[in-house]
């Protein structure tokens, strides 16, 4: 077993191990006077897989004239996930130490201020993934990398510049391994003091501001990380902690405000209120290092190693021009009819977990001889975060219970709106992601730009050696965000006399400002000469201009005739996953606890208006502190879409069996 391997292996036996063994711990005070609090919480969950992945490959005898892959092929009934996860949790409140004047706590009383309230959080973090180690072959091993129907070769096989699959496969598969096994953080580590109204919070953390959940709005401030099993891993364990300053200032009721100058507040109805802003210096972003190629969540046809693409992720830089930051204002107010409104206004900047995407290319289909990392490739696919701006306004308010009554309604329900305008945001096209649509012939729906992506000022001259790249470019826009949430506690007498039901169903509205019109693909529609003259065989999708993904729908052999081109038969052309203009989508959960909350079985419907759904019935039975969950998840849809993004996992049907411990 080779060191790296034995190495692996000995961390995944300590996790396990530590899960298996967390029986054996019991919570137990740390010190008599409950400054210090431990929390721990371990599990272990096995996902197995209830459907065969997708593998549609057309051929026409001589070459593939249109797949669509799901890499690495598995069957059902193979194992798709072991996960192991961790996490230990420590909590330290020192202000009786600081007020004691306790060895060096008692500088802290030389400040110029009176702090109320000083104490630590640390957090630590644990992931293992086991399918890679000893899962199904087509996980554990290259196997499937080389096979020239699955993973095919390099159209220049001859370039000298062109990697060889031992080197794709190798650098790939240690990336896998990189990112995708084994992870041991100090994932939260934040000090937090209270002066006066002000209340100041600096380190690692994690910030959530909105009224949604599942799918983000205004919960934007930290990136997700994908790279452990996508979204059906809960949004808690993919939020990544940033380093950051937060501060939150408490008005509480403006009418006792006292703050000079500001009098005329007094006037508002306004209590319960604060200011929130922070400020994060940190380059963490969801797509890098995000899915590995070969992981069992990697998106269809994007998911497959290639000898004709090199994509590299950039970040932004770890400085006050590319920080995120922003403020919020929340409050409470009468409103007429019912008893209050809970209402907010956010305003900040961020970056997005979906890349905007700067194709590059030099002569293409021919492969870029311009020196530099991707000598050698056909394709030069760039993805980088644009900063995006967002603001919107959010709340919550509960109905009146003489309002409900009269329909069957049990409790008061909570209404909860959201709205967002996110500016600047990364937005992708068929005509920018595409090279065959903006590349042939000389770079007629391009422009010609260095290494960095940047354009030449001088288009005029075409390419030269330092602007030696053609590429449309990273591509941004604006779209309005809407959500209407519903939260209610109903009882079912005849389904459970002895629990309410707890009902939750969100609305999603998105509509993309100046959004690429959705036309078919053809010699007409392209700019410049027409070149293309499209001949699909059978099996190949129509394609489209229009919004699209990052991820491919289909590959399709270009049956194109490109002129002086035209014997480079092993160019394909990429048949991007559409981006509706109007999006809908729909979340449902619905819970009810039995026999005094030890059983707790749960629906879930996500339902996107495409025609895409995600249903999840669970099961959890809990004797603390174990909990043992069965979770079934149905992925169906007719087409790949891109909206939300739940029909990518689409041929993804599993089993999840978890066992978990939890002080």
């Amino acid at each position: 077993m080779p060191k790296r391997e034995r190495y692996r292996g000995i961390a995944a036996s300590g996790l396990i191990a530590f899960v298996l063994c967390a029986s054996q711990l019991s919570a137990a005070p740390i010190d008599s006077d409950g400054e210090i609090q431990l929390g721990l919480r371990a599990y272990t969950a096995v996902r197995i897989g209830t459907e065969d992945t997708n593998a549609q490959i057309l051929s026409d005898g001589v070459r593939q004239t249109a797949r669509n892959v799901t890499f690495p092929v598995s069957t059902a009934g193979a194992l798709r996930q072991h996960r192991v996860f961790t996490e230990v949790e420590l909590k330290h409140n020192i202000t009786r130490l600081w007020n004691e004047g306790f060895g060096p706590f008692a500088l802290l009383n030389k400040l110029p201020f009176k702090m109320r309230r000083l104490k630590y959080y640390l957090a630590y973090r644990g992931e293992f993934e086991g399918i890679y180690d000893y899962g199904p072959s087509e996980f554990r091993t290259h196997e499937q990398w080389n096979n020239p129907v699955l993973v095919q070769n390099s159209p220049f096989p001859d370039n000298p510049n062109v990697p060889t699959r031992a080197q794709i496969t190798a650098r790939d598969r240690g990336r896998l391994r990189d990112v995708g096994t084994v992870r041991n953080r100090l994932f939260q580590a934040y000090v937090q003091a209270q002066v006066g109204p002000i209340t100041a919070r600096f380190g690692r953390q994690i910030l959530a501001w909105g009224e949604t959940d599942i799918f983000r709005l205004l919960d934007n401030i930290n990136p997700l990380d994908a790279s452990f099993g996508g979204f059906l891993v809960s949004l808690d364990e993919r939020r990544v902690p940033l380093d950051m300053l937060r501060m939150t200032w408490y008005l509480g009721d403006f009418s006792r405000t006292g703050i000079p100058g500001l009098s005329v507040l007094s006037k508002l109805p306004f209590y319960e209120s604060y200011l929130e802003g922070f400020i994060a210096i940190d380059d963490d972003v969801g797509f890098s290092p995000g899915v590995a190629t070969g992981s069992a969540w990697g998106p269809p046809n994007v998911n497959v190693p290639t000898l004709s693409i090199l994509t590299q992720r950039y970040k932004p830089s770890r400085n006050f021009e590319d920080a995120r930051g922003g403020f919020q204002f929340r409050t409470s107010t009468p409103f007429p009819g019912i008893s209050d409104l809970a209402l907010g206004f956010a305003h900040y900047y961020t970056y997005f977990d979906i890349p905007a995407v700067r194709v590059m290319g030099q002569g293409f289909p021919n492969p870029i001889s311009a020196p530099g990392p991707a000598q050698g490739f056909p394709i030069w696919a760039q993805q980088v975060a644009p900063r995006v701006q967002v603001t919107g306004v959010f709340g919550n308010f509960a109905l009146p219970p003489e309002w409900v009554r009269p329909l069957g309604i049990s409790g008061e329900p909570i209404i909860r709106f959201e709205t967002a305008y996110f500016k600047n945001e990364p937005r992708n096209a068929q005509s920018t992601v595409d090279p065959f649509t903006f590349s042939l012939g000389g770079c007629p729906g391009g422009n010609f730009r260095n290494a960095k992506g940047e354009a030449n000022p001088d288009q005029s001259n075409g390419a030269t050696p330092e602007y030696p790249y053609c590429s449309a470019g990273a591509r941004t826009g604006d779209s309005w965000n809407v959500v209407l949430g519903l939260d209610i506690n109903q009882w079912i007498r005849y389904l459970n006399p002895n629990s309410s039901f707890f009902i939750t169903t969100q609305f999603f509205y998105r509509h993309l400002k100046g959004a690429e019109k959705r036309v078919p693909l053809s010699s007409e529609t392209l700019p410049g000469d027409n070149r293309l003259f499209f001949d699909y065989l059978p099996g190949q999708e129509q394609i489209y201009l229009g919004e699209v993904l990052p991820v491919q729908r289909q590959v399709i052999s270009s049956d194109i005739h490109l002129g002086s081109l035209a014997s480079n038969t092993d160019a394909a052309v990429p048949n991007f996953v559409h981006n509706a203009k109007d999006q809908f989508l729909q979340t449902l959960l619905i819970t009810s606890p039995y026999y005094g909350g030890r059983l707790l079985p749960s629906l879930g419907i996500f339902y996107d208006w495409g025609n895409s759904w995600v249903i999840q019935p669970s099961l959890t039975y809990s004797v603390d502190p174990f909990r043992f969950t069965v979770t079934y998840n149905y992925l169906n849809t007719t087409a790949l879409k891109g909206n939300q993004g739940i029909s990518l996992l689409q041929d993804r049907d599993n089993l999840l069996f978890q066992f978990e411990y939890v002080i």
